[in-house]
């Protein structure tokens, strides 16, 4: 539901993507394809391509025949930032590390009793 004076969203969950690097200055959430937020705010509506004619990273507005609802202007399809493998250490390399790090305190217990004594 769109609320008439605001052309703010209620009760609808936007679909946008994560806070991600997508041009200009600072960090935006673009709209999905399927996102509610496409094409709600009409020309000539809160600004819509009159006083606000670029969004907040310097795209023009509007990009189709009505303004997007949020500081981006949707211009095509958009996915997910692709996403990388972290390394992850199997079981062996688990083991062999935490053997390392038990043989350096027991060496530092012995040199540590050594010096006391």
């Amino acid at each position: 539901m769109l609320d008439s004076a605001s052309q703010a969203l209620l009760g609808q969950a936007p679909q946008i993507g994560p806070l991600f690097n997508n041009g200009g200055p600072t960090k935006t959430h673009l709209p999905f394809t399927d996102s509610i937020v496409l094409d709600q705010v009409p020309v000539g509506i809160q600004g819509c391509g009159l006083s606000i004619s670029t969004d907040q990273r310097g795209e023009p507005r509007p990009q189709a025949d009505a303004c997007d609802i949020g500081a981006v202007e949707g211009s095509g399809p958009f996915f997910l930032p692709q996403t990388q493998a972290v390394p992850a250490m199997n079981s062996w390399g688990v083991s062999l590390i935490a053997a390392l790090l038990g043989l350096i305190g027991s060496f530092s217990l012995r040199r540590r009793r050594r010096s006391q004594s």
